[in-house]
């Protein structure tokens, strides 16, 4: 009989010593698995979010798009062509004739437009003399000019004793 219970002891320690690293790998195996399940979740709540940013970049692009093409059509509408400005000077003088200004113009340099629809500009210096109210008329008139423009200097002077003023005027004129 004390073979039978040894034999039944050796048994049931190989049988407790099986349950037990069973026991043992299922644990580990649990925290794996809790671990793992961990960065399954992590990574799943991280690509929703992506998802959602991507969806939120595609709808901003495309609400940029039609925002930039009303505005580019405006801009174009705005901006003449470079051909449309050979009138310049003829419209320069005819503001000095309305104003009653005596008057010098040239073109004093380009920035050419770019091949990628970028504006270009022609440069000019403008000399008016005459009366100050006259000069000052000029430049009201000047703000109502037809040509996207601008002016980058000028400079008023009175000149002699008379009432006479003159205006220097640096500027650009825009074309597409």
């Amino acid at each position: 009989m004390t073979s039978f219970k040894n034999k039944l002891f050796v048994e049931i320690g190989i049988g407790g010593g099986i349950v037990i690293a069973l026991g043992i790998a299922l644990a580990m195996l649990g925290g794996s698995m809790k671990t793992a399940s961990g960065r399954v979740v992590t990574t799943r709540t991280e690509l929703l979010e992506r998802s959602a940013s991507v969806g939120s970049l595609a709808a901003l692009r495309e609400t940029w798009k039609t925002r930039a093409e009303t505005s580019l059509n405006v801009l174009r509408n705005v901006v003449p062509e470079k051909d449309t400005l050979i009138n310049v000077s003829r419209d320069f003088q005819s503001l000095a004739s309305q104003t009653r200004t005596e008057y010098s113009f040239g073109f004093v340099g380009e920035t050419p437009a770019g091949a990628a629809g970028d504006i270009g500009a022609l440069n000019f210096r403008l000399t008016l003399r005459g009366d100050l109210p006259n000069i000052y008329s000029f430049i009201e008139k000047f703000r109502e000019f037809p040509y996207f423009s601008m002016i980058d200097s000028f400079v008023i002077e009175r000149k002699g004793s008379e009432a006479r003023s003159e205006l220097v005027a640096n500027g650009r004129i825009f074309y597409r």
